[in-house]
């Protein structure tokens, strides 16, 4: 979630943005509490907690929409806000069945409010790139934990392999920005960033296809064969 949060801080270019991405955070926070409280038989709180959080997410959303701003930044910005929103439903998880097709979509979400945002001249090099390691650091953690979750149980110990993951995805994502800021640098200047963050955001689009199963890899073909 911090990492997802952080993909649509990344984006935002006022402090209006920056609070609409903070009331997302705390609604999102609310949902993971909600779903925390339930899992430790506190049903009643937890309850509340899910509605509040959920609540909190939709009134986000509905300040992102209405983001005194043209459609190409309302846009990015109602993109980077429900991302993470449906991460935190995903993670919850409302219904189990539904958790791998929720973090696929959040990261849709957030790539395209990457996407989005790059049509932006005005936009960074630098925080569009921040931005889409965010998106992809944030699905790959939550696939992780879901597929982990549904291999050993909710009720396991994974805290020291979530984190090992965890960190060996996020210096993987620092290289790829180091190393994207340079080609970048020495690359031709006429070749706009739209084109970059384009080229990434299809290569993970076919991820988060075979993520929810839509294309045949790995395991699944082979069992299918």
């Amino acid at each position: 979630m911090v990492a997802a949060l952080s993909a649509a801080a990344s984006l935002a270019s006022d402090p209006l943005q920056f609070a609409v991405v903070a009331v997302d955070g705390v609604g999102a926070g609310a949902l993971l509490l909600g779903a925390y409280l339930r899992f430790r038989g506190r049903r009643l709180a937890g309850s509340i907690a899910l509605a509040a959080g959920f609540g909190t997410v939709v009134v986000a959303a509905g300040l992102a929409v209405v983001y005194p701003a043209g459609l190409v930044t309302r846009l990015a910005l109602v993109l980077g806000t429900v991302g993470p929103g449906a991460l935190a439903v995903g993670l919850v998880p409302l219904r189990r069945s539904w958790a791998g097709r929720l973090v696929a979509l959040a990261t849709a979400l957030l790539v395209g409010a990457v996407a989005v945002q790059g049509f932006l001249a005005a936009t960074g090099r630098v925080s569009l790139l921040v931005a889409l390691v965010g998106a992809v650091v944030a699905w790959d953690a939550a696939d992780h934990a879901v597929r982990l979750g549904a291999d050993v149980g909710r009720g396991a110990a994974t805290a020291g392999v979530s984190t090992t993951h965890l960190v060996g995805s996020l210096a993987v994502g620092l290289v790829a920005v180091v190393a994207a800021v340079g080609l970048y640098g020495v690359g031709p200047s006429s070749v706009p960033l739209v084109s970059v963050v384009a080229l990434f955001a299809a290569a993970f689009a076919l991820l988060a296809a075979l993520a929810v199963g839509l294309l045949p890899g790995g395991d699944t073909a082979r069992l299918k064969r």
